[in-house]
């Protein structure tokens, strides 16, 4: 999530609101000063508000009471009251509601006043302690959960003192809200420390001895409309609480002592809030139905812009984890290799994490499963991003919580996502098992940021798979086979962003459009161009710099031909011609046509001046080239093998070209090594060769698995498959490596991610949002991509089965 700027602390930069159902957490609330020893109402009313919320959406709540007071000898014990609704392993939320009272160590009946914070060290002490609610959680430290700290005059200063004696053992705070924060005489300062996630202050200054503050970090909302409620000249130091208990029971309310209205709620709230529906309870990570959190009080490693102090860290540290994410969004299906991301912190040790998906959002009434874990090389001294792959299996089609629970030993830590992942059932109809069987290749295209797949099915349909900037690969087959069992190839056109697939069909060329909507629409190019013979192999695309679309292919008489559709204006898409160019710009000018290897497939590209090329292997091994540039009137063939000397190859050529314009044209030679036949402008008209194998020392690669491509950054790659141990390799070179002794490297891409398959066919992509891939076909017929994009690892993902079909 961006950071966006604040002008003020009411500015409206917020999270974007979301549904959330509730989960397994602490909420604690606590009271301020008190003359006597009698807990003010208002503390009871709002768990009691808390718990009716959640009963409303068909969620418990679990309610205790804890009462603190003093000893002999100076000290403060704490105990647990009677305990109301489930225990942990039978709840359906795992919500637990604490009401702390703790009126006879404030309070001048007994002539008893501990600081704040020798009153927060109780409660931090029962958070920590295995077992100290054993009806609730077993020997579980209520400090594993999720904590939301509600604190109100004094006691602001108490949950906020307790805060920070939670960061010093290393726990992180889901949420501090500070009702009219006062600390009075020894009293600790709110300070906000660095495992706070989000902090508010709630405040006023109407009340003389007892007018709250701003704190520093925290998104500061000043109550400024004290009519109503309290009354009284202590009315709104009181009103606080009762805004914020207004903020959880959204219709007329009352918290024991004061009632709130449609009267209040109209002059209490901004518009922004909603009558309190948007605000308070609302921004809750725990108990709230949505988050829309200001990001004035979101800390600064989660994505927000509020600064915090480290807290001293002392003993043992807790571990923890959150922001749990998909990167891709929160829609997977079965087959699909899904990238989570994640935050986790373990200031004095490694601490293993494992993850799980769940139906509700309470671990310790059982999980459905696990889906991943995650093991940090040692300690970590912030929170840091990570992320591990979730291979999803065959669930049952539905709406999860991915769930994370990280554990050190003694100590662990629970959390969920903020939403849920819908998990769609895998491809259907056997769709994963489409290209079984085929001899066809892989066609990939590129641009908008968006990646288009496509692939001929044993059936001769055309496969069409798209890859939009959400993350999701969607397929279809636009072009049913009418008998033909052509290859197809894919592109996006630079003017529209629009998908295409060009299928050979036995009654000709066809090309089909992918609309906005994910509909398809489909013609005959050679039945509706004027002069149009039908192309019945080599089909290949090519698009021109001004954005020309060409198709070239042969004919079933082994010649030469192209369709070209001219570049969209004003959002009209171009018109399509057709060109001979063996019969009418080649022989015509005294040109000879060459004989191609129809076993190996052609090649097509276009130069940044707008050259075309058509280039492939006869049998010899012989690169021929058939080329035009502008100014001149007819196309050219050449020999580069022959007029330059150049070693014979073998297998599929892969093309190259760098943004000093030079042209690289890469094969194999018949031991596997990797010859690049190459020219700049400084050669004039001269071509050279280099063992490209031999200047990076690399592996040597089977025949027909060559593919290459160039990134934004003028990066230069070659992918192959290992001859000796049919990996996934790829001979690279980065303008950051020019003058190095060996400017070309190597890299052994399927030895980097792990569980990766044998992948044959290849087809390498630079994606024009910077991503690098490299897709190819598993023995059983799927299609899988292994890519990478900036900042990140390389992955991963079977693109066959985890596409949703339409």
């Amino acid at each position: 999530m961006a950071r966006a700027n604040t002008t003020s602390e009411y500015a409206c930069d917020f999270e974007a609101m979301e549904s959330r159902s509730l989960f397994a957490g602490v909420t604690i609330i606590t009271h301020g000063w008190t003359s006597n020893d009698v807990e003010p109402p208002w503390t009871g009313a709002m768990q009691e508000a808390i718990a009716t919320r959640l009963k409303a959406v068909g969620q418990d709540a679990t309610l205790v009471d804890w009462t603190i007071e003093p000893v002999v000898g100076g000290s403060l014990q704490i105990s647990s009251g009677a305990q109301a609704g489930p225990a942990l392993a039978q709840s359906n939320s795992g919500e637990l509601i604490v009401d702390v009272d703790w009126t006879k160590a404030n309070s001048l009946f007994f002539g008893t006043y501990f600081p704040t914070q020798q009153v927060a060290a109780r409660v931090a002490s029962a958070l920590l302690t295995p077992g100290f609610l054993t009806s609730f959680a077993g020997e579980l430290a209520l400090a594993s959960l999720p904590v939301h700290l509600i604190g109100h005059s004094r006691g602001g200063s108490l949950v906020a003192s307790l805060a920070r004696q939670l960061g010093e053992a290393g726990v992180w705070v889901e949420q501090l809200t500070m009702l009219d924060p006062v600390p009075m005489d020894s009293d600790e300062v709110p300070l906000l420390t660095r495992n706070v996630e989000y902090a508010e202050s709630i405040w006023q200054d109407y009340v003389p001895l007892a007018s709250g503050s701003p704190v520093s970090g925290a998104f500061n909302r000043q109550f400024t409309t004290p009519d109503g409620g309290y009354g009284g000249i202590q009315g709104p130091h009181g009103d606080t609480h009762l805004w914020y208990h207004a903020t959880i029971n959204l219709g007329d309310t009352s918290d024991g002592s004061a009632s709130v209205t449609f009267t209040e709620r109209s002059t209490w709230f901004t518009a922004n809030e909603q009558f309190g529906a948007n605000a308070g309870f609302a921004f809750s990570g725990i108990g709230g139905l949505d988050r829309a959190r200001n990001l004035n009080g979101v800390s600064w490693d989660r994505q927000g812009y509020a600064t915090r102090t480290e807290a001293t860290r002392s003993g043992a540290q807790w571990p923890n984890v959150g922001s749990i994410e998909p990167r891709n969004g929160w829609t997977v299906r079965a087959g699909d290799v899904v990238p989570v991301d994640f935050l986790h912190e373990d200031f004095d040790s490694a601490a293993e994490c494992r993850f799980f998906i769940d139906r509700d959002r309470n671990p310790f009434n059982g999980v459905t499963g696990g889906i991943g874990s995650f093991v940090p090389p040692g300690a970590s001294d912030r929170a840091f991003e990570e992320a591990f792959e979730w291979r999803v299996a065959a669930y049952a089609p539905g709406e999860y919580w991915i769930g994370a629970i990280i554990g050190d030993g003694a100590r662990s830590r629970v959390e969920y996502s903020d939403r849920r992942v819908l998990v769609q059932a895998g491809a259907s109809q056997g769709a994963h098992q489409l290209f079984a069987g085929s001899d066809q290749e892989l066609s990939v295209g590129t641009g908008g940021g968006d990646l288009s797949l496509s692939f001929t099915t044993t059936a001769g349909h055309a496969a069409a798979v798209h890859h939009a900037t959400d993350g999701v690969w969607r397929a279809a087959l636009p072009l049913q086979s009418d008998g033909g069992t052509g290859p197809s190839v894919t592109w996006i056109n630079p003017s529209s962003s629009r998908q295409f697939v060009a299928k050979i069909q036995s009654s000709g060329l066809y090309i089909s459009e992918r609309a906005a909507s994910g509909s398809w629409s489909s013609v005959n190019l050679t039945g509706s161009v004027l002069g149009a013979q039908s192309i019945t192999s080599q089909l290949q695309v090519m698009i021109s710099p001004e954005g020309a679309v060409h198709l070239t292919g042969l004919t079933a008489t082994n010649e030469l031909v192209r369709y070209i559709q001219t570049p969209s204006q004003g959002g009209v898409s171009g018109a399509w011609f057709f060109e001979n160019i063996t019969r009418d710009k080649l022989v015509a000018y005294g040109q000879t046509m060459p004989t191609f290897d129809l076993e190996t497939p052609l090649i097509s590209y276009s130069t940044s001046w707008g050259g075309l090329n058509i280039a492939g292997l006869d049998a010899a091994g012989n690169i021929w080239s058939i080329w035009w540039a502008p100014g001149i009137d007819h196309w050219n063939a050449s020999n580069l093998t022959a007029a330059y000397n150049a070693k014979p190859l073998a297998g599929a050529l892969a093309v190259y070209l760098t943004s000093w314009n030079g042209i690289n044209l890469a094969g194999l030679d018949e031991a596997g090594r990797v010859q690049v036949t190459w020219w700049v402008p400084a050669f004039g008209g001269e071509w050279r060769q280099s063992d490209l194998t031999q200047i990076a020392g690399g592996a040597l690669f089977e025949d027909g698995t060559l593919s290459a491509y160039v990134s934004s950054w003028g990066g230069l790659n070659l992918a192959g498959r290992n001859r000796m141990t049919g990996a996934v390799e790829v001979y690279w070179w980065s303008p950051q490596r020019q003058g190095l002794a060996q400017e070309w490297s190597t890299a052994p891409l399927s030895q980097l991610v792990v569980g990766t398959p044998a992948l044959d066919r290849l087809r390498g992509l630079a994606g024009s949002d910077q991503s690098l891939s490299v897709f190819g076909t598993t023995v059983d017929g799927q299609v899988g991509r292994l890519f990478w994009l900036p900042g990140a690892a390389w992955k991963y993902e079977n693109v066959t089965l985890g596409a949703t079909w339409l």
